[in-house]
């Protein structure tokens, strides 16, 4: 459009696009030059008549894939004349541009860093991991052995104390036996007191007896003398005499046989007597 003076007032553009169901999409931009004071021209958008912000506007255009910035819907005079003479890294700057991918150059290499330094936090924590793994298998494993440790030691403890009773319990055995073979011993010393008793007594008598015999045997020597001189004095009843002659030594000798065996059993009674 144009003013009286040649000079033109605004100028637009309109794209209507149809969808895939037959609906129409009218998209209008204006520019109008720039008003006293000012050197930047005004744009005016519009969405099927409806005015919205320039964002608003390219958000719509994004969402059938018309990137305004990346110039991925009209193609310009000259454009394919300088695609055709770019180098393989030009042409795969267009291609992120009309793609629209290069307005996520900065995100993606943003969330590439991210991305490492996850997988270097990861790594990181893989490691920290391993190593409390480790040191969790080295505390399980040392609790397994201080629990080997004290059972074993608890072991030894019942051992010393069952070692302990038993020696206590055969202690208590000796003692019990000792003290029974102690009372035997008293007893059978108490029987020897009383035996040597008796038999104090009884030699005792044996010696009263033997002086009892050697008195009668002395007695008979002397009535022997008596009657041998008689016999030699006087022949008259000699006969007679001689048989109480052998009569008086047979009871001499039993006396003599009495005498020897009392002495005999009074020589034992001292050699018991010498030995308690």
């Amino acid at each position: 459009r144009q003013s009286m003076g040649d000079t033109p007032s605004s100028g637009s553009v309109k794209l209507v696009y149809v969808t895939g169901e037959g609906e129409e999409v009218h998209f209008m931009r204006t520019i109008s030059p720039p008003r006293a004071g000012s050197d930047t021209a005004s744009s005016q958008y519009k969405i099927n008549g409806r005015t919205v912000t320039h964002e608003a506007y390219d958000t719509r255009l994004a969402t059938f894939a018309i990137l305004v910035k990346a110039r991925n819907f009209l193609v310009f005079q000259g454009d394919i004349e300088s695609v055709a003479q770019m180098s393989p890294k030009g042409l795969t700057e267009l291609f992120e541009k009309v793609s629209g991918s290069g307005q996520l150059k900065k995100e993606y290499e943003e969330r590439q860093a991210a991305k490492e330094a996850a997988e270097e936090h990861v790594a990181q924590l893989a490691g920290r991991k391993k190593t409390v793994m480790q040191e969790k298998r080295q505390k399980k494993e040392q609790k397994q052995e201080a629990e080997r440790h004290t059972k074993l030691v608890e072991a030894l403890d019942d051992l010393k104390v069952e070692y302990f009773l038993w020696q206590l319990f055969h202690i208590d055995q000796e003692m019990r036996r000792e003290r029974r073979e102690r009372r035997q011993h008293q007893q059978a010393l108490q029987h020897l007191h009383q035996n040597v008793a008796a038999s104090e007594a009884e030699v005792k008598d044996k010696k009263k007896e033997q002086g009892r015999f050697v008195k009668q045997k002395i007695i008979l020597e002397r009535k022997i003398a008596k009657e041998r001189m008689k016999v030699e004095e006087r022949n008259p009843g000699k006969v007679k005499r001689q048989e109480e002659i052998v009569r008086l030594e047979r009871s001499l000798k039993k006396l003599q046989r009495d005498l020897a065996d009392k002495r005999k059993a009074a020589g034992s009674q001292a050699d018991v007597l010498a030995q308690l």
